[in-house]
């Protein structure tokens, strides 16, 4: 047991993982005065600039408090009030001044810090509750001998009154949109009735969805219901100052007011800032950005602008949009660079000011040449938006860093210094993508004041009395929306591929023969997108009358984002990003109501997603990861900017470039300029030799899969669950020569349905090289560098489900399962995997058994159980961290080290991040492991995504990692 002041310690030390974050996002925007500077450097001065990781020591956190909270945090600001901050400083003094600190004095510091982090919406406050516990278990062996009863201090809060640790108030993780309610219900086998407390609305869609067969009995359910939250408009004083042809364009297209963030962005644009507009999970991005445009163009005669999509298809969707507003305001609009128009045009006057909307594919092309259209454009550039910047992380982020890098180089050469507007949407690192994208300085606007309604969740993970895995999920789909339509509800069906779309869509079809919904009433989005209901119930601009549109997830950037009653998001989701930013369109007229239906599938993902429903909706947005100083990217780019810069350095260069950038080109700069065609000198912006596999049935994609995917889930004799029904693998074909895409072919296991098999691999992991090591505590270091790993299949194992359709969920294979095991067999050709990887691992093999679990075994050595369970902790907090898929990002252990390794270009850059922010990931996947019921570790907390593999020690896991969160306080 930790003593009161470690448990102080570390809640001081959470605190500080959140200032800097919290401080930037809400307060540096409302005070202007010496004292935020005051903090800020105070902030930057406990850091270390040569290691990667913050370093704030409790004294300079109670400097912090003391010399600048008191004086600036004088009212409400990001839902905190000043009462709280004031309190939270003086238990921080009180603490500061004492040698022991009490069971008393503890609880009361914690509980003021845990209520200042959860009005900051902060993970950090699942650790707080441990401590609390722990905190209130002391007191009660305090006072043992004087009798049962725990006395509790009269100037605690109220709701602190407790007689057990059992009793002790928990704050519940508010989401990161700042709703203000957060209930969930999760229950296997669900009857007719409905739970108390439900809402009329929530209660009257269950039953709803249980009279039309969506949801059964014998299902796993969550729901949640989450406030909405109320619009916050512009001055009226900004408005009026805007071109009055905007403002009739908007009025034109229903918007007679704009938000506050929108009018904040503008603020900044107009007075020369660069911008990045955090969106969080939904928002009116085309609006924001014509609006910039607009005002910031018009103002600033014979401009030019350009926003920059990451592909073609959202060139074409933005220019639309865009497209619909500018023109009324005397902007043009273009997606074509051919006949762009100079600054003075022959009659000498100036132009008209144009946008061009272009892929960066199109700009990787152009500046490898010299484009006389393009050669105009930059030097008379204004204004340079970034579209979806979320989309820009892993290998094709980090060459669109260095591609910007490089147009700032061309800029600058040209004399031109135009602004950035950068929009992300469901992005929590926005600054530091800006900045790690075009490495310029950012002033962050916050999209958060966009209205929405109630909005009402619910989570499904389907099962079936036929047999485990075999669920109709297309019926169960088409059956929600034909519920939903009869309520009079329209609804947005995302589907996680095409052929579940399709599948869903026809069932949909089918069944409204036997009510009463027109055919009208459905539409199945292709490759343009559907005009969504209008906010009154009318129909769309275009006529259209459909009010259940069916399309899939990776056509996301064309569904129609706004205006429906609600959204249904079925099947395996490739990134719980995706998934937000579906749920954050529902419902977009205040003080409405709205709902989300979740349909996962019946596998442990699914479930695990179900079972922890509450902590999938108040998930952080993600932190997106891009490293443009990987010297594998840079070297691509070497012949063009050789090319670009004619062999030329100037005082400017390495500003523009980078220091990483300027670094290689000073070496290469001496050579011949490339002589090659300005064609032949665009980059591969994306991987090459990374093409998923296809999963086909009958003729039909039913998914994809990435190829360390198929690796792990396919190979010859397997069995899988895919979206409610069971397949067997009858070839894979690697697709290579005569341009073959990678594919597998499946055939119906319908004479399979109750078995499953599962894979046992062997695996070696070497360490190739190591860039960074850091020494935390005696026997506790931290690394950064290159592996080289080899996976074997050794055995597949045959799991015979129908004997118990519930499982064991608590037992991996090994243990409590095993007499499920049929059969066992070896595939009969070798099946290995071998990869290089960029990988963070840390060693702990200095922490004997007795100290990392609690055991008193006296040995030297932590046991694999317990190692493998903080893996999994790892992998947990990763996977809740960052946009990456199942098989992007994989851990191993080996001995005393966790490793984590990226596999997929997606993920590239991210064990960068892991290493900076290791004990926020490793607390998040702590906490999901710690609200687990079970006691060894199962689907539903540890094991979600290697299942059935080996053996996890889940006691001696948490120990384990409060032990290191311990030792490593202020490292």
């Amino acid at each position: 047991m930790i003593s009161n002041n470690a448990r102080v310690a570390r809640a001081l030390y959470l605190l500080k993982l959140d200032l800097d974050n919290f401080v930037s996002r809400e307060f540096t925007n409302h005070h202007e005065d010496q004292a935020v500077t005051v903090l800020n450097q105070i902030l930057g001065q406990s850091r270390d600039s040569q290691k990667p990781f913050h370093n704030m020591k409790t004294q300079d956190l109670l400097t912090v408090v003391q010399a600048s909270w008191w004086n600036v945090f004088d009212r409400a600001l990001g839902g905190v009030e000043p009462g709280l901050v004031r309190e939270v400083a003086l238990t921080h003094e009180s603490w500061a001044g004492r040698n022991i600190f009490g069971p008393e004095n503890a609880f009361q510091a914690l509980s003021s810090i845990q209520r200042l982090l959860a009005a900051m919406s902060s993970p950090s406050t699942l650790e707080l509750d441990m401590l609390k516990r722990e905190c209130l278990e002391s007191e009660i062996e305090a006072e043992e001998s004087e009798g049962d009863e725990v006395p509790v201090s009269d100037d605690q809060p109220a709701e602190t009154a407790t007689t057990s640790a059992e009793e002790a108030p928990i704050a519940e993780v508010q989401p990161s949109t700042a709703d203000d309610t957060a209930e969930v219900v999760a229950e296997a086998g669900e009857k007719e009735t409905v739970a108390t407390g439900d809402e009329p609305y929530m209660a009257d869609l269950l039953r709803a969805l249980r009279g039309a067969g969506a949801i059964r009995e014998e299902d796993l359910l969550a729901r949640a219901a989450r406030e909405g939250i109320q619009a916050q408009y512009a001055d009226d004083s900004l408005v009026q100052d805007l071109n009055p042809s905007l403002v009739q364009a908007l009025g034109e297209h229903g918007i007679h007011a704009i938000y506050g963030y929108q009018g904040e962005a503008l603020s900044h644009i107009l007075a020369g800032s660069n911008v990045v507009l955090e969106a969080g999970w939904a928002g009116d991005e085309t609006v924001t950005l014509a609006i910039s445009l607009a005002e910031s163009l018009v103002r600033n005669p014979g401009c030019q602008g350009l926003v920059l999509c990451p592909d073609e298809k959202s060139v074409g969707l933005l220019t639309e949009g865009l497209g619909a507003l500018l023109p009324a305001t005397l902007v043009r609009v273009t997606a074509a660079i051919e006949g762009f128009p100079g600054p003075i045009s022959e009659s000498g006057e100036p132009v008209v000011p144009t946008v061009l909307v272009a892929s960066v594919d199109s700009l990787n092309g152009a500046l490898g040449g010299p484009r006389e259209e393009w050669q105009s454009l930059l030097k008379n550039l204004k204004v340079i938006g970034i579209y979806r910047v979320q989309e820009y992380q892993g290998y094709f982020g980090s060459n669109v860093a260095v591609l910007l890098r490089r147009l700032a180089h061309r800029l600058a050469v040209l004399g031109a210094n135009p602004q950035y507007f950068l929009l992300a949407q469901g992005c929590a690192n926005g600054i530091e993508l800006a900045q790690n994208l075009t490495g310029q300085g950012f002033q962050a606007v916050s999209g958060l004041g966009r209205p929405s309604a109630r909005r009402n969740y619910v989570a499904v993970s389907p099962r079936d009395t036929e047999g485990p895995g075999q669920v109709d999920l297309p019926d169960r789909i088409a059956r929600a929306a034909l519920a939903c339509l009869e309520s009079g509800s329209s609804v947005l069906v995302c589907c996680s591929g095409e052929s579940l779309a399709q599948m869903s869509f026809a069932a949909a079809v089918e069944l409204r023969e036997d009510s009463d919904i027109g055919e009208e009433a459905f539409s199945l989005a292709g490759e343009y997108p559907v005009v969504a209901p209008a906010p009154d119930g009318g129909e769309g601009s275009d006529g259209l009358a459909a009010r259940a549109v069916f399309a899939s997830v990776p056509q996301d950037s064309v569904t129609p984002p706004g205006n429906f009653d609600g959204v249904i998001v079925a099947g395996s989701i490739p990134a719980p990003r995706v998934a937000l930013q579906l749920l954050g369109r529902t419902g977009a007229v205040e003080g409405s109501e709205a709902f989300a239906l979740f349909y996962t599938p019946s596998d442990t993902e699914g479930r695990f997603i179900v079972s922890n429903f509450e902590a999938f909706l108040g998930k952080e947005p993600d932190q997106v990861a891009v490293d443009p100083d990987l010297p594998g990217v840079i070297s691509s780019h070497i012949p063009a900017l050789v090319h670009e810069a004619e062999g030329r350095l100037y005082s400017f260069s390495r500003e523009a470039l980078g220091n990483a950038v300027f670094q290689v080109l000073r070496r290469e700069a001496r050579s011949p300029a490339a002589s090659d065609e300005a064609d032949t000198l665009a980059v591969d912006l994306r991987p090459a030799g990374q093409l998923p596999y296809g999963l086909w049935f009958e003729g039909r994609q039913l998914s994809t899969l990435s190829p360390y995917g198929r690796f792990r889930e396919v190979y010859p004799g397997c069995v899988i669950a895919l979206d409610g029904r069971k397949y067997r693998v009858a070839s894979i074909d690697p697709g290579v020569g005569e341009g073959r895409p990678p594919s597998v072919v499946l055939e119906s296991a319908e004479a399979l349905a109750n078995l499953r098999t599962v894979p046992s691999f062997s695996t070696s992991v070497t360490v190739q090289g190591e860039s960074l090591c850091l020494s935390l505590a005696p026997g506790v270091s931290l690394h950064l560098g290159s592996l080289a790993v080899e996976e074997d299949l050794v055995t597949v194992s045959v799991i015979d489900e129908s004997g118990s359709p519930e499982l064991d969920e608590e037992a991996p294979l090994g243990q409590g399962n095993q007499e499920l095991v049929t059969a066992t067999f070896t595939p009969d050709e070798e099946y290995k995997w071998s990869m290089n990887s960029q990988a963070f691992w840390m060693d702990v093999a200095g922490l004997a058994e007795g100290d990392a679990s609690g055991a008193d075994s006296g040995g030297d050595a932590i046991e694999a159980p317990v190692v493998a369970a903080l893996e999994q902790m790892f992998r947990l907090g990763a996977r809740f961290t960052f946009p990456v898929g199942k098989y992007d990002l994989v851990t191993y252990s080996d001995g005393p080290a966790i490793f984590l390794a990226e596999v997929s270009p997606e993920s590239l850059g991210i064990v960068k991040n892991i290493f900076d922010h290791w004990r926020d990931i490793l607390m998040l996947g702590a906490g999901l492991a710690r609200q687990c019921q079970c006691a060894a570790g199962c689907v539903f907390c540890l094991l979600p995504y290697s299942p059935c593999e080996y053996p996890v020690d889940k006691a001696g896991g948490l120990a384990l990692a409060d032990r290191l969160l311990e030792i490593t306080l202020g490292s």
